[in-house]
């Protein structure tokens, strides 16, 4: 399927919605229509699940509060897409989009659309070019932008009713590689990269997050200008 529109998860304090903005421009530049979703950071687990419209009996056994509040605002979005029978975009709000998404998305996988770099100008997204293909990857660093069609969005939504929330983050349960005791789904990235998670000041956690990546693929490098 072709990717329809982006998803962008934001929360309602002053740094999120500051670096909402450059996720919105860089949707716009690239003429990807977009919905901002709201998620929660000021109530209980519970009630989140309530709210987003979850099963009660869902389990919530992740220790990191905001880790679990945010795998939630991601579930609610992979609801949203598998109830209108979408194929879309899932954001973090400090995720920039470089290229619209112009390959097929497949059923049954995850598809990552990018690294993170404190400074995304250091990658040469113009000379690498727009996305040809995806590559199959063993685990990846970040929830900041990724692509699932409707099917996946229901794959997802069954592992999520049934397992819940056992660790402390979406990264945890899809995209790190402690993901293999959660999910069955695949991960691949797409090749030239089509977005990047801007690593700023944490919104979630006090402190900075980390330029952490696992291997690059190729185009990646190529373009990747030293420090």
């Amino acid at each position: 399927m072709k990717v329809e529109k982006a998803y962008i998860l934001t929360i309602d304090t002053p740094i999120a919605q500051e670096y909402l903005l450059d996720t919105i421009k860089s949707c716009d530049k690239i003429k990807l229509p977009w919905e901002e979703f709201r998620g929660f950071h000021d109530i209980t687990p519970e009630q989140a699940l309530e709210n987003f419209g979850f099963p009660s009996t869902i389990p919530l056994l992740g220790e990191e509060l905001r880790g679990t509040m945010c795998m939630l605002g991601h579930m609610a979005m992979v609801k949203k897409i598998w109830e209108k029978k979408e194929c879309a975009v899932i954001l973090e709000h400090d995720a920039v989009m470089l290229h619209p998404v112009t390959i097929d998305i497949p059923d049954g996988e995850i598809v990552v659309l990018g690294y993170k770099l404190k400074d995304i100008d250091r990658y040469n997204y113009k000379e690498a070019g727009l996305p040809k293909k995806l590559v199959p990857i063993e685990a990846h660093e970040g929830s900041h932008a990724y692509a699932i069609t409707w099917k996946t969005a229901g794959m997802i939504l069954d592992e999520f009713y049934s397992k819940g929330v056992i660790d402390n983050g979406t990264d945890d349960h899809y995209f790190l590689k402690s993901r293999e005791k959660y999910t069955k789904i695949p991960l691949t990235i797409s090749d030239p990269i089509s977005a990047l998670g801007w690593v700023r000041e944490s919104t979630i956690r006090p402190s900075e997050s980390q330029e952490r990546n696992f291997l690059f693929i190729q185009s990646f490098v190529k373009n990747l200008e030293s420090k």
